[in-house]
């Protein structure tokens, strides 16, 4: 804590006091540099000591020493560069009595003699001058210096400190005398009785009239401390005493005070504007709002600077429905801040949201219906309907599923009654009339769910099932015969015999799935559960799809050799040999039958023993030495390793095209594949007669020195020739035996793009004009069901191009959700009950696979049931599983799957009896 020595303030640290005494007490002559070190040693406080008593003393020049005497003190203060004199009287203000010149010359010729005993004192501050002091110190006190002139200190500033005034030694003397002998006490005690006894600065009438004015004008309190010559604390004092204190503390609040604010802040009147009507400080504003509040007040929380004329004016347009913008541009203020106004006000509840939007008729829900199932988009049907898209989005989702909801909401309400109502109480329902189960029967058979049964009958979902059954057992189809039913218990139910599939009944349940008969209609006509039937159909298609491996034995090798000798295709061989087309495929690579041209590997490929040196290798191959190829060397380890019989048929000698030797002429390539040499015809006749298993044993020792063919690579003129057989849509086995390929490399061919194959080949246009026959052509493949896939290929252009095409022409499938209408799920049903694969369908009702899934899933289009196992069989299960027998095993002699018996094994355990 500080304290001025001058006007004995109290004050946190020393920049605080440095602040002070720069701000309230520098116009009393003294520099400001003199206030840049605090008071700290106790020659400081003597050396200001002293200078008090001889301003004093020199004050009270020619009058009686008493306190009541008045004094005129000169003092200087810097004002732009010039020396001011002012005066100061006994009242407090300012006086226009002229006071002595001080001698600038005798205080710098004083200051000479003493420097060299005072050099330290020049870096402490200048004690401020007092006004008046006590009697009896005035009386013995005689001036022995002045105060220095402070001429030069507006020029230099606070840069150069001015040298101070010193005492001579006589009046130093003098001064420790007078405080031993008469004063009797410390310097620091005649320090304090003389701020003590300081006379107070009085006001004027006329000094308070300026102060009012200055006040008014907006001038701050250190302005009028500056103008008025006065401390911040006197000047405050006298407002409060005026009735001006604003920001004064401790004054009060009246009733009126707190309804002209409660008034100005309802009104929408800022902080800062209340606090100038009201002559108060901005934080005694915000205190009296607080405390509003908490009284019981209805205080805004957020400030609003709108007049009461713009709020209303604002809230009349926003319940009209303009915009934002419209209603900023009326006001004259920004958007933003419109749209802030708005917020708050809605937040508070003085504004109500926009209106709700306009309730859907029955009359536009069936025209938006109609809208749809004629193919509008929702952006056409918004411009007619002028509604937002969204909005009739919403509308159509809605009545896309009125009809499961209504089903559902039904059969909730009849559970619910049912639960709540005894077992033996009728229905309240009408009972089912002829025409209605002949309808719900022929309904059935066309393909359709119990939900749209139900919805279309008017019936609950429950009704419908239990009819259903119930007609199937023979019983009386009424609604009150089925609730009064004896209730069943499930391990009554689950207790029946299993009935095993006999193999006639096998036989014929696959025949009617190669008919393409739906899994409903075979439960039906074999008298078996939907459940039975699919996992019976699922055992099978997976025996049909894991076959066991079935070796080739020689007949049927010695086969494959002549048809492939007679130029025939794989896929003919296939169809002949009843082989699959890649089992032949392996074969015929085993056996070296491929027409394939030969590289120049194959020729340094030589067996160690001819090989001498590099001259006699194209001397051997003229001689037509034979070297196994990798084929047939490949080709003997499954003979081997599955121990076939030894035929008395005669294996392939080399006299065959299919045992061609490494000669140097590999023979012509026409379109059919690489043809024999000529060269082929004599052999060596050490290998007449010899089989291709003995051939491979007899150059085992030489199967390191041998080379695996390069494969061959697709020319431009096969892959435009592959392209156009796409296009003609011809099948990739059908492609692949006409250019004599592989099917697989068939299936990977990619069209020929610029930088690659030869530089004499035809290459395409980066970019193609579209023709008027090109547009024909599109519009008639669309028309016809063909993907985007097919069209590209059918056009020989990318899908992109036949993307960017279609949205041109506007004829592009819909890229958002394409809602299901009751005549697509009919087309869908139909077609799910015909053989076509899923791919088909899709393509052929213009939609995606996972659009199928989903609708097959949502409106209960699956036939497929899951597999419930009774406790017979969970018991069978497990007692099988427990004597050793495999899961397949196990699947076969349940009619089911190893996966589905794993799980029943890992989530069932047996019940007891």
């Amino acid at each position: 804590m500080s304290r001025c020595w001058i006007c004995r303030e109290s004050f946190d640290g020393p920049l605080a006091l440095r602040k002070h005494m720069k701000d309230d007490h520098v116009m009393l002559g003294l520099p400001a540099a003199s206030f840049s070190l605090p008071l700290r040693t106790l020659d400081e406080i003597r050396a200001r000591a002293q200078k008090h008593l001889a301003m004093a003393s020199r004050s009270n020049t020619g009058h009686s020493g008493t306190a009541d005497q008045e004094s005129e003190i000169p003092v200087s203060r810097v004002e732009d560069g010039h020396d001011v004199k002012l005066d100061r009287s006994n009242s407090g203000h300012l006086g226009s009595s002229t006071t002595a010149q001080h001698s600038f010359d005798e205080s710098v010729a004083t200051e000479e003699t003493d420097a060299t005993t005072n050099m330290n004192m020049e870096r402490r501050r200048k004690p401020k001058v007092a006004s008046q002091t006590s009697g009896a110190i005035a009386s013995v006190a005689e001036p022995t210096t002045q105060l220095k002139s402070q001429s030069n200190a507006g020029v230099e500033g606070e840069q150069q400190r001015s040298p101070r005034q010193m005492w001579h030694a006589a009046a130093q003397k003098r001064l420790w005398e007078l405080r031993d002998s008469e004063l009797g006490c410390s310097v620091h005690s005649v320090a304090q009785a003389l701020q003590r006894f300081k006379p107070g600065s009085r006001w004027t009438a006329q000094q308070e009239e300026e102060l009012l004015v200055l006040r008014n004008s907006g001038l701050t309190m250190a302005e009028l401390s500056a103008r008025l010559n006065r401390s911040t604390r006197i000047i405050n004092s006298a407002l409060h005493r005026l009735g001006d204190a604003r920001g004064s503390q401790g004054m009060t609040w009246t009733k009126a005070d707190k309804e002209m604010l409660f008034r100005l802040h309802q009104d929408g009147v800022k902080e800062t504007v209340i606090a100038a009507q009201m002559n108060r400080s901005g934080q005694s504003i915000e205190r009296a709002l607080w405390r509003l509040s908490k009284g019981g007040c209805a205080i805004t929380p957020r400030r609003l600077n709108y007049t009461k004329a713009q709020s209303e004016e604002v809230a009349k347009l926003h319940h009209e429905g303009l915009p934002h913008a419209e209603i900023a541009a009326r006001i004259g203020r920004p958007r933003s801040a419109i749209t802030g106004f708005i917020s708050r006000l809605t937040g508070l509840g003085v504004l109500k949201s926009r209106k709700v939007p306009r309730p859907w008729t029955e009359a536009e829900r069936q025209q938006v219906l109609r809208y749809r199932e004629s193919g509008i988009s929702l952006e056409a049907m918004a411009a007619l309907t002028g509604r937002m898209r969204e909005d009739i989005k919403g509308t159509l989702r809605v009545f896309a599923r009125g009809a499961m909801e209504a089903a559902s909401v039904q059969s909730s309400e009849e559970d619910h009654a049912a639960e709540t109502s005894e077992c033996t109480s009728p229905r309240a329902s009408a009972p089912w009339t002829e025409d209605e189960r002949k309808d719900m029967v022929r309904l059935r058979n066309s393909g359709h769910t119990f939900p749209d049964i139900a919805y279309k009958l008017g019936r609950s979902l429950r009704s419908v099932e239990g009819v259903w059954h119930m007609r199937r057992l023979g019983d009386v189809a009424t609604p009150t015969a089925i609730h009064n039913r004896p209730f069943q218990p499930f391990l009554h139910q689950i207790s029946k015999p299993i009935r095993r599939w006999k193999t006639e009944e096998l036989r014929e349940l696959f025949q009617l799935r190669d008919e393409g008969v739906a899994e409903a209609d075979i439960a039906e006509r074999t008298q078996r559960t939907p459940t039975s039937v699919h996992d019976a159909l699922h055992v099978y298609k997976d025996f049909k799809l894991a076959r066991q491996y079935q070796h080739w034995n020689p007949e049927e090798t010695s086969r494959l050799i002549e048809l492939r000798e007679e130029g025939l295709s794989r896929v003919d061989i296939a169809a002949q040999l009843g082989r699959s087309l890649a089992a032949v495929g392996v074969i015929s690579r085993r056996l070296d039958l491929e027409k394939s041209k030969l590289t120049s590997s194959h020729k340094k490929a030589v067996s160690r023993e001819d090989q001498t040196d590099e001259h006699d290798a194209p001397r051997m191959l003229q001689s037509h030495t034979v070297v196994p190829t990798t084929a047939a060397r490949r080709s003997t380890s499954p003979l081997s390793a599955n121990a076939r019989p030894q035929s008395t048929t005669p294996g392939v000698n080399l006299g065959t095209p299919q045992s061609r030797p490494y000669s140097s002429d590999a023979g012509s390539v026409d379109s059919r594949g690489a043809q024999p040499s000529a060269i082929g015809a004599t052999q060596k006749p050490a290998a007449v007669g010899q089989s291709l298993v003995e051939q491979s044993s007899s150059s085992e020792h030489s199967e390191s020195r041998l080379t695996r063919r390069k494969s061959r690579r697709w020319s431009d003129d096969e892959r435009y020739e592959v392209t156009r057989l796409r296009a003609e849509g011809v099948t990739q086995k059908e492609i692949a035996a006409r250019l004599n390929r592989p099917y697989s490399s068939t299936t990977h061919v990619q069209f020929p793009c610029p930088g690659r194959g030869s530089a004499s080949s035809p290459k395409p246009p980066k970019r193609r004009r579209w023709s008027h026959e090109d547009v024909t052509d599109l519009q008639r493949l669309k028309d016809e069901g063909l993907t985007i896939s097919m069209i590209a290929h059918r056009l020989m252009r990318s899908s992109p191009a036949i993307w960017q095409v279609m949205r041109k022409l506007g004829i592009s499938p819909r890229m958002h959700h394409k809602h299901w209408t009751p005549s697509d799920l009919a087309q869908l049903r139909s077609l799910r009950n015909t053989t076509l694969t899923r791919d088909e369908i899709a393509a052929k009702m213009n939609r995606s696979i996972g659009s199928l899934n989903h609708a097959t899933f949502e409106f209960g289009l699956e036939t497929r049931v899951r597999r419930k196992f009774t406790s017979t069989e969970l018991r069978l299960m497990h007692k099988l599983r427990s004597e050793g027998l495999s899961l397949k095993a196990i699947g076969v002699h349940l009619i089911c799957t190893p996966t589905t018996v794993l799980q029943a094994l890992r989530h069932y355990l047996p019940l007891e009896d």
